[in-house]
């Protein structure tokens, strides 16, 4: 298993960094770029590509692979935004995420299944629509036999990664949530804004959405279910009661797979308790890579 000694043995001088003065300033800074030497990320940016603004809350929810990205961040982007480092040390942002990987790599005999929850939920709240629809698919569904994951990465060729919004591993099934930016105007792209150009324009997303949903299908052999949250063919915005009857035909599209498993025999239900236990993939003598 991955050690992130050499990080946690930085905390107490992250945590009591305002009374630091600056010759140990500049210690923990380089004491802290040669912890995540072993652990950086190369291509940070994919996990954390849409934040805009960070805060203490918001890493509060970070997994593990978003923690090391965001680190990763601070020390590549401090080369070309000077002060950028400094900034998040003072702000507790790099000890925030420290102490939460620590939390995260603490080997538990009880497994939270309320707080994996609300962390998967969490990955969503910067996008309305995504949030309400992946929140209601939950609730509706309101089985916890089925994992699910937020924002999962899957590879669309060698050199290509897509996310999907909501995946079921046991199903194979991920959701799309169509927002906005599949039906941006032209305007956003500095071209004619008048309406009549829109349609022609969704015409030519929704082909590039079809080229990266076959993608997905070719790679992986998943089902992907989408629901459309914006507008229609027609350029008329999407209702509320439209988006829950997309809602439901997804939830009853899930539980139709479940039962055709079931009856197959072929449905494994989530053990999660097990399934997050290092000692779980130590019995098995080997770690599978995904």
């Amino acid at each position: 298993m991955t050690s992130y000694n050499s990080l946690f043995k930085l905390i107490p001088n992250l945590e009591n960094f305002q009374n630091l003065d600056d010759a140990s300033v500049w210690q923990l800074t380089k004491d802290f770029s040669l912890a995540m030497r072993e652990h950086m990320i190369s291509d940070y940016h994919r996990s954390i590509f849409e934040v805009d603004d960070f805060s203490i809350s918001l890493i509060k929810t970070f997994n593990i692979d978003e923690i090391l990205a965001y680190l990763t961040y601070t020390i590549r982007m401090d080369r070309f935004m000077d002060g950028l480092l400094d900034d998040h040390l003072k702000q507790n942002f790099v000890f925030t995420a420290i102490k939460q990987l620590q939390k995260l790599t603490e080997t538990t005999e009880k497994f939270d299944l309320s707080d994996y929850v609300i962390r998967q939920l969490g990955k969503t709240k910067n996008k309305r629509y995504e949030a309400y629809v992946i929140s209601r698919i939950i609730h509706l569904l309101d089985d916890f036999s089925l994992k699910f994951v937020t924002q999962q990465y899957v590879r669309r060729t060698d050199t290509q990664i897509a996310l999907t919004d909501l995946y079921f591993p046991q199903l194979g099934i991920h959701i799309e949530v169509d927002e906005g930016h599949h039906f941006i105007t032209r305007k956003n792209l500095n071209y004619s804004s008048h309406a009549s150009d829109q349609p022609l324009y969704h015409l030519q997303q929704s082909e590039n959405d079809a080229i990266r949903e076959q993608d997905i299908i070719n790679v992986t052999g998943h089902l992907i279910l989408r629901i459309n949250v914006f507008k229609g063919t027609d350029n008329q915005s999407i209702t509320l009661d439209n988006i829950h009857a997309q809602i439901d035909d997804v939830v009853e599209k899930i539980k139709a797979q479940k039962k055709k498993m079931l009856i197959e025999g072929t449905f494994k239900p989530w053990e999660p308790e097990k399934e997050f236990l290092p000692q779980t993939y130590i019995n098995l003598g080997v770690l599978a890579q995904t």
